[in-house]
């Protein structure tokens, strides 16, 4: 009995949790003994949410610490990382960190951006020599790297990636990654033991680690990309002439393309030589167009007068060379700057990027921009980003957060920032870059709060929970810039969870899979405020929507057409917090062979949409139980209000602009697009009929059934327009086009002629 009693006292006692523990200490420079504000300490030193920040007097307290934790890990902009015991009042002190800088360049000392170069600290213990590997960072476009946070030692310094030549005659494709092995170590050997050790001290900054690497581009012959092309190929036509930079100095090594201006032939690229020479030869007659690209990966035509320009046309006759076919590629713009907190430090490892305001969904919205890699900051908050066309930008800079392709500061109690200094990019400053000028100077802190989560459910029209992909963005309510959205797969149970999210009003959406072209499937939204606290409630419980079905008629002189060729389209929904996040298509058909046709699904209120539209023939009405409801929304959600009894009629009375576009210099504009859009401006809503766009062939238009009425009419300029088609929406945007278009007035059946410069 006495034995069974002592048992069940041990197990109880064994079940019982161990007493929890409160650590607090303070953070100081070890030089001077200075507290350190804004120090990360952590258990672990990546990734820990029970991280926390030192005091302006460099104190922290992390309480109920469960036993078994051994060690803190100690960390600041500027300082080495520490790792120190655990004990319940410790002070910590942190040795400034060393700094190895350089440059890497090409055999002509020309700077190679985004090459990736690491250091390894010589580990000499026991009579063994072991390396330990320091995070790789990624030169800019003046070829230089910062490598910094280093503890005391002694290392090796290297280039990361596949192939790399350090006096050799191997050759990489193109950038170095930023993973791999070193595969060349300074000053200019391929192996380690070949390497230069440099010596760092707490705070010292080693510069001047220059390294070199030759022939960094490689590219196959000249050929072209398809054997129907072979016979043209041997023809004898050729092209040359030199790619230079803007200051005149010859672009050595630029990789140099060509193409049809059809796009029926592509030659490999080429290299031009050390006075910027390149020649393609061997080529069928034609036009042709010739890009080039430095080793700043900017990338200009022949001919190009501006970022959005198309450059210009080559002809290429038989049996002659054209010569003088020069490319002028313009120094790179930049944006740079620095990151600090709140009081004015440094933040290292922040990831910053460059974002332009797009216009999608009916919203601005920022886009990340082509080409435009993001960059960390340094142990001075300094980034530099490169490669930009000039334009306006928003910045914006985070830490504590997944970036793809980056390991940012685990730096917890900051929100994602905009220059000069808010959560909210609607807040944003745009920063302004040119060919002539940098935007330098570009400083500010990230902003404290606390990122908030929000959690829930969502249920099928059933009741059933919903297994599927549910999306949450910025409202559209607010009217402010909204940034991309975000998805998550939901679980079993329909639950799902975002977190870190800035204040803000949200949306959230879920949609079912498309049960046909014809049906949108089931729906549902809702709104949620959030204001720095957890929300665990949100709901979202979908709807099977409505069905709207009609008949196809036809007005006028001319035969009946195939119902068949026209398609009825739901629009967009008007409310944009209604538009699918998903970026389904709406429902859609075309007619059946005696004209009826019928949509469903449908949530929201839409204007339908006719496409496809034959030959001849233009909209004229949609009738609504007799009524006309042409471009009016309709309102669709639940199955009573589904509508039956709906006539689109079209008519052969159509309208035509017809005319030419010419540039600056008189000749017609063959890269230039129209728009016309209504004078009157309550017109100008998302998928409007009254705003059109069409291409120029050969400088000459033709834009085909608008609807009767007063129109203006412009023409653009270069390659940019193919960006247009998602902001034909945009009020602003057409606004800007007003001043210095034509006017013209549009009857039924009428034709109109124009002749446009193109701006």
């Amino acid at each position: 009995m006495l034995r069974a009693v002592a048992v069940l006292v041990a197990a109880f006692l064994t079940a019982q949790p161990s007493p929890q523990i409160t650590i607090r200490g303070r953070v100081v420079a070890a030089a001077t003994g200075d507290p350190i504000r804004n120090a990360r300490v952590a258990f672990d030193p990546k990734s820990d949410p029970s991280a926390v920040l030192t005091d302006a007097d460099g104190r922290f307290v992390l309480a109920a610490v469960a036993p078994g934790r051994q060690t803190l890990h100690v960390w600041k902009t500027g300082y080495a990382a520490m790792a120190v015991p655990l004990a319940p009042d410790v002070e910590i002190r942190l040795q400034r960190g060393g700094v190895i800088t350089g440059r890497v360049l090409d055999e002509f000392s020309e700077p190679l951006p985004l090459v990736s170069v690491a250091a390894e600290q010589v580990i000499r213990a026991n009579g063994r020599v072991e390396f330990r590997r320091q995070p790789a960072v990624d030169t800019d476009d003046t070829g230089a790297y910062r490598i910094f946070g280093l503890p005391a030692g002694d290392f090796v310094v290297g280039l990361v990636g596949p192939r790399v030549s350090l006096g050799g005659t191997t050759s990489t494709p193109g950038p170095i990654g930023a993973g791999g092995m070193i595969r060349g170590y300074y000053p200019d050997g391929l192996f380690r033991d070949k390497a230069q050790t440099i010596a760092v001290h707490p705070g010292e900054e080693v510069a001047g680690i220059n390294l070199t690497i030759q022939n960094p581009r490689f590219f196959g012959p000249q050929i072209p990309q398809s054997s129907a092309d072979t016979a043209a190929y041997r023809r004898t036509a050729a092209i040359e002439g030199h790619v230079v930079h803007s200051d005149g100095l010859p672009a050595r090594r630029a990789r140099v393309m060509l193409s049809r201006a059809d796009r029926t032939f592509s030659a490999w690229p080429t290299v031009a030589d050390d006075n910027g020479h390149y020649q393609f030869s061997g080529l069928a007659p034609g036009d042709y167009r010739v890009v080039a690209t430095d080793t700043s990966f900017r990338t200009t035509e022949h001919g190009q007068r501006t970022g959005s320009d198309h450059g210009e046309l080559i002809t290429a006759a038989a049996g002659r060379t054209v010569d003088g076919v020069d490319v002028v590629i313009p120094r790179g713009s930049a944006v740079s700057g620095r990151i600090v907190d709140e009081y004015g430090d440094p933040i290292e490892n922040a990831n910053v990027r460059v974002e332009r305001i797009g216009w999608s969904h009916g919203r601005r919205r920022l886009v990340s921009v082509t080409g435009v890699a993001s960059r960390q900051t340094d142990d001075r908050g300094r980034f530099r980003i490169f490669g930009l066309l000039p334009g306006r930008y928003v910045i914006g800079a985070v830490v504590g957060e997944p970036v793809p392709g980056w390991e940012t500061a685990d730096i917890p109690g900051y929100l994602r920032t905009y220059f000069p200094g808010s959560s909210g990019a609607a807040e944003a400053q745009l920063v302004e870059v040119t060919d002539d000028a940098d935007a330098l100077n570009t400083e500010f802190p990230l902003v404290r709060g606390r990122a908030s989560r929000v959690a829930g459910r969502v249920f099928l029209a059933s009741g059933a929970p919903f297994d599927g992909t549910v999306w949450l963005n910025q409202t559209a309510r607010s009217g402010a810039i909204t940034n991309v959205p975000v998805r998550q797969r939901t679980r079993a149970d329909g639950s799902f969870e975002f977190t870190r999210l800035a204040p803000g009003e949200y949306v959230i959406q879920a949609a079912t899979s498309r049960e046909g072209t014809s049906v949108e499937g089931e729906f549902g939204v809702t709104f949620v405020p959030v204001g720095g606290t957890d929300v665990t409630n949100a709901t979202v419980r979908m709807s099977p929507g409505s069905s709207i079905a009609g008949r196809i008629t036809f007005d006028g002189a001319r035969e009946r057409a195939d119902p068949q060729r026209v398609e009825i389209l739901a629009g967009r929904p008007v409310d944009l917090d209604l538009w699918s996040l998903a970026d389904n298509p709406t429902a859609h058909m075309t007619g059946r062979e005696d004209g009826t046709w019928e949509l469903a699904g449908l949530n929201g209120s839409r204007r339908l949409l006719i496409s496809g539209l034959p030959r001849g023939w233009t909209l004229d009405r949609i009738l609504v139980d007799g009524v006309d409801m042409t471009d009016t929304p309709l309102s669709f959600g639940s199955k009573d209000e589904s509508v039956r009894d709906v006539e689109v009629v079209l008519t052969d009375r159509v309208t035509t602009i017809q005319g030419n576009v010419h540039d600056g210099r008189d000749q017609p504009s063959t890269g230039a697009t129209v728009v016309a859009f209504s004078s009157t401006r309550s017109l100008w809503y998302p998928e409007t009929r009254f705003v059109r766009m069409e291409g120029t062939v050969n400088g000459d238009f033709i834009m085909s059934g608008l609807p009767p009425g007063e129109y203006f009419v412009a023409a653009l300029e270069g390659s940019g327009t193919a960006l247009l088609e998602d902001r034909l929406d945009d009020r602003t945007f057409l606004e800007s086009l007003v001043v210095g278009a034509a006017r013209v007035t549009l009857d039924g059946g009428q034709r109109v002629l124009v002749s446009l410069r193109s701006r």
